[in-house]
Order: C-alpha cells, then structure tokens, then sequence
C-alpha cells in the first residue's frame, strides 16, 4: 500500500479506499484501522457490513476532501436529517467490535473445516481468512445445492429433530457458494449449518457418481 500510494502521489493521483469490511480486514491482520488506513487519502467504512449495524457508512479524509463530498451530496440529493438513530446504531457496532469479529471469523474456519472432513466428492472449502466461506461444487451446479441447502424433508426433520436452513450465494458462474458469517449467526448455529452441509453433502454422494477430479483433491 506504501508503493501504491507513493506512485500516486508522484503521478498527482489520490488514493481511496473502498473500506467496506475494514474491520474484517484489520482483526484478520491482527493490526489497527491507523495502520490499514495510513496511506490513504480518503476512506469510506460500512457499519451494516460485519459490524452488524442495521444501515449507515462513513467517508473520511482531510477537510478540504469531506467540503467537496459534503457539496456534491448535497448537490446530487444525498442529505439526511433525522439521521441521529443511525449513528446510535453505528455506535453499538463499534463496541467490542474485534471480539465479535474474531468470533464471526471462528465460525467461518469451523464451516470450512468440517466441510473439508467431510472429504466429499462433491464439495470442498478453502481455508478463509475472514468470515467468507467459499465452498468449492464439482459435478453439481451450485443452485441445485442451495435449493437442498434451503429445503427441509421429513426425513432430515426427523433425524435432527429440527428444521435446518443455511442460506448462501451462487458464485463464479455457478461453480462455488459463497457462506458469511455475521454477528447474528452463534456458534450453536454454526453447528446446526455444520450439520446441514454434511446432510446435504451426504446425499449428493448417494445420488450422483463420485468425481475423480475432486476426489483427488
């Protein structure tokens, strides 16, 4: 970041930082927002994203910077009154913000390692850094494993003795899904997604040929 922001300078360039999940960023690094932010000129932060805040964002910089966004907001119908609730909210996610972090951050490597365990043919996860888990398809589209990811049977209802439903994205084209934990997800329900992944896991297998290309893996 010091290379980058130093050849900017030299070319007369700023440097912005797209900070949306910053703090994500800083508890993985295990070092402060200073230090993430010290060769920037300017940064916008999330407080919905991994904070866990119900809406707002910030944009920080030199004063001269925070005059012209606050005129070009104005200008293109930006401003808000009444907006006092949402920097209350913002302020709560601020609190204690690097341990519940590191908590969200625990519970993606959990998914990820038992997903691994499983050694299925089908289905593998990378090691995640924050609170991202990629889960990798092979020989399976990715929205045929969502739509057994967000459906209950009778029969997996009763060898659980419960409901269970993890929600999650198709990614690259349909060959990965994307998993995030967040502030709202506990470890008991990280547990009972451990549980349903390998359910569903469990049935692929029983359904489909096993792929030597990921079963290498």
């Amino acid at each position: 970041m010091r290379q980058a922001y130093e050849m900017s300078h030299k070319l007369g360039l700023q440097v912005h930082l797209d900070g949306a999940r910053l703090m994500n960023a800083t508890v993985a690094l295990q070092c402060s927002p200073r230090e993430m932010t010290q060769f920037c000129d300017s940064i916008s932060m999330c407080f919905s994203k991994g904070l866990g805040a119900p809406a707002g964002a910030i944009v920080a910089g030199d004063k001269d910077f925070i005059d012209r966004a606050r005129r070009m907001r104005k200008a293109l119908g930006g401003g808000m009154r009444q907006v006092g609730i949402l920097a209350a909210a913002a302020f709560v996610a601020m609190e204690n913000y690097e341990t519940k972090i590191a908590a969200d951050h625990t519970n993606a490597r959990r998914i990820a390692e038992a997903v691994q365990a499983l050694r299925s043919p089908f289905v593998y996860a990378d090691y995640p850094e924050t609170n991202f888990v990629m889960l990798k398809l092979c020989g399976v589209p990715a929205n045929e494993v969502l739509d057994q990811l967000n459906t209950v049977t009778p029969s997996e209802e009763e060898h659980h003795g419960r409901g269970i439903i993890v929600r999650g994205f198709s990614w690259a084209n349909g060959t990965q899904i994307r998993l995030v934990t967040h502030c709202n997800i506990s470890d008991e329900d990280t547990t009972w997604a451990i549980k349903k992944i390998a359910w569903v896991a469990h049935h692929l297998t029983q359904r489909k040929p096993a792929s030597s290309k990921m079963a290498a893996v």
